[in-house]
Protein backbone atom coordinates (compact mmCIF):
# COMPACT_ATOMS: atom_id res chain seq x y z
CA UNK A 1 0.00 0.00 0.00
CA UNK A 2 2.71 2.21 0.79
CA UNK A 3 4.04 2.18 -3.08
CA UNK A 4 0.32 3.10 -4.02
CA UNK A 5 0.20 5.92 -1.81
CA UNK A 6 3.59 7.25 -2.96
CA UNK A 7 2.40 7.05 -6.38
CA UNK A 8 -0.87 8.69 -6.03
CA UNK A 9 1.13 11.19 -4.36
CA UNK A 10 3.57 11.83 -6.95
CA UNK A 11 0.66 11.65 -9.75
CA UNK A 12 -1.36 14.30 -7.30
CA UNK A 13 1.09 16.76 -8.07
CA UNK A 14 0.40 16.80 -11.75
CA UNK A 15 -3.47 15.81 -11.74
CA UNK A 16 -5.83 17.02 -9.74
CA UNK A 17 -6.93 14.62 -6.67
CA UNK A 18 -10.18 14.45 -7.15
CA UNK A 19 -9.80 12.62 -10.81
CA UNK A 20 -6.79 10.40 -9.66
CA UNK A 21 -9.05 9.42 -6.68
CA UNK A 22 -11.73 8.64 -9.03
CA UNK A 23 -9.81 6.59 -11.58
CA UNK A 24 -8.40 4.44 -8.75
CA UNK A 25 -11.34 4.02 -7.09
CA UNK A 26 -13.10 2.66 -10.80
CA UNK A 27 -9.49 0.26 -10.91
CA UNK A 28 -9.95 -0.98 -7.35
Amino acid sequence: MTKITAAITAVGKYVPEDILTNKMLEKL
